[in-house]
C-alpha cells in the first residue's frame, strides 16, 4: 500500500512539472517577451541607429533568448565601442550602455601610423599624411597590433610608463600642448611642445603633479631660444627649472 501511494505521488508531481514546463513554454512563444524597446546609453559620437544596428538586436526577439556576450561581441567589432552592460528590463526593453573611446595618440609604425586610445587600445591604422593633431609617441617598441585591442609592446614597463603619461596629459586638458612624447627611456621620458620646447618628465612617477607645470604662468611665457636648446625639467615632483642644455 505504501509503495502504491509513493508511486502516485511521483506521477503527481511529474504531472505538475509537465504542466509547468508546458506553461513557460507557452509564456516565451507569446508577444509578452517580444524586445519592443531598445535604449542605448553613452554614445556622443555614434548614432543610437548605429548601435543598434552592430547590436544584431531586432524589433520582435524573444527578450529571453537575448545572448548578452554575442551582442557584446558584435558591437565591440568597432574599435570606436566599449560595452560596459547590457540589461534585459522585462518584459520588452534591453538597455545598452557603452563608453565611446577616442583618439588619442599616433605611434608612427613603417609607413603608417597606429592610432590608439588613451588605455593604448587600437582604434586605427592611417596613411602618413592623414593624421590628425594628436600626441606623437617615439621609440616605441611595438610588438604587434590588432585593431580593438591594446597594443603589445616589447617593452612592457616602457609601455606601462607612456599610458600612465597619456592619461596625465588627457585628464588635465593637456592634449593641444604636447606634440610629441619620447619614450626612448622609460626613466627619462621627454616631451616636446607645441611650442617646440623641450620638456624633461623623467620617470612616470606623480606624473600630474609634474604635468601641472604645463598650466602655469610661468610655462606659457616661455619662448623658444631659436639660437640654442633649453630644456624645461619637470622630473623632481614640486621643481621646474628652465635651464640650456648641457653638452
Amino acid at each position: 500500500m505504501g509503495k502504491k501511494r509513493r508511486w502516485i505521488g511521483k506521477i503527481i508531481i511529474l504531472f505538475f512539472i509537465l504542466l509547468l514546463s508546458m506553461a513557460c513554454v507557452a509564456i516565451v512563444g507569446t508577444d509578452y517577451f517580444q524586445i519592443q524597446y531598445i535604449e542605448v546609453h553613452g554614445n556622443n559620437e555614434i548614432s543610437e541607429e548605429e548601435i543598434v544596428k552592430l547590436s544584431g538586436i531586432l524589433k520582435g526577439d524573444n527578450i529571453l533568448k537575448l545572448n548578452k556576450n554575442l551582442v557584446k561581441k558584435r558591437l565591440e567589432n568597432n574599435p570606436y565601442i566599449e560595452v560596459k552592460k547590457i540589461e534585459r528590463s522585462y518584459p520588452n526593453t534591453v538597455h545598452i550602455y557603452i563608453l565611446e573611446r577616442k583618439k588619442g595618440a599616433v605611434i608612427p609604425y613603417l609607413a603608417s601610423n597606429i592610432l590608439i586610445d588613451t588605455k593604448g587600445i587600437v582604434l586605427s591604422i592611417e596613411s602618413e599624411g592623414s593624421i590628425d593633431d594628436y600626441p606623437v609617441i617615439t621609440d616605441l617598441y611595438v610588438k604587434s597590433f590588432v585593431k580593438g585591442k591594446q597594443i603589445i609592446a616589447g617593452d612592457d614597463y616602457q609601455f606601462r610608463a607612456l599610458l600612465r603619461v597619456l592619461q596625465s596629459i588627457y585628464d588635465l586638458d593637456l592634449e593641444n600642448i604636447v606634440r610629441e612624447i619620447q619614450m626612448k627611456n622609460p626613466d627619462d621620458i621627454y616631451i616636446i611642445s607645441n611650442k617646440n620646447i623641450r620638456i624633461k618628465l623623467g620617470q612616470a612617477i606623480d606624473v600630474d603633479n609634474k604635468l601641472k607645470w604645463l598650466k602655469t604662468e610661468q610655462f606659457k611665457e616661455i619662448e623658444p631660444d631659436l639660437n640654442s636648446e633649453w630644456i624645461f625639467d619637470i622630473s623632481i615632483p614640486g621643481k621646474a627649472i628652465f635651464s640650456p642644455t648641457l653638452d
